[in-house]
């Protein structure tokens, strides 16, 4: 992905809890800094975060190679407070649009 190109930040890696966000930088094509807003919450500030590339096997369909990671965050989650995660859980796949 390059810089500049809007992509879509899927919280827990589901499409339906997509939020639009924009890559600002980019390591080698292993990593990409994308700049979006936290998906659900009230406060409107934008977050900044580095995503790695992820493979996947074919066989459980979905693009083979897309960007993933855990995301920091300052209030318990779901995911941080339940299960022990170390943050919220985001996917980043290229922006489509449904219309």
């Amino acid at each position: 992905m390059k810089i500049g190109t809007k992509v879509a930040v899927c919280y827990d890696g589901k499409w339906g809890r997509r939020v639009p966000g924009q890559v600002v930088g980019t390591k080698n094509g292993y990593k990409i800094l994308v700049r979006f807003c936290e998906w659900a919450s009230e406060d409107p500030n934008t977050i900044e975060h580095w995503f790695k590339i992820k493979r996947r096997p074919s066989r459980w369909g979905g693009p083979r190679r897309y960007f993933a990671g855990y995301v920091p965050v300052e209030q318990p989650t779901v995911m941080t407070a339940l299960f022990g995660m170390p943050g919220d859980y985001y996917a980043v796949y290229p922006w489509r649009d449904l219309e």
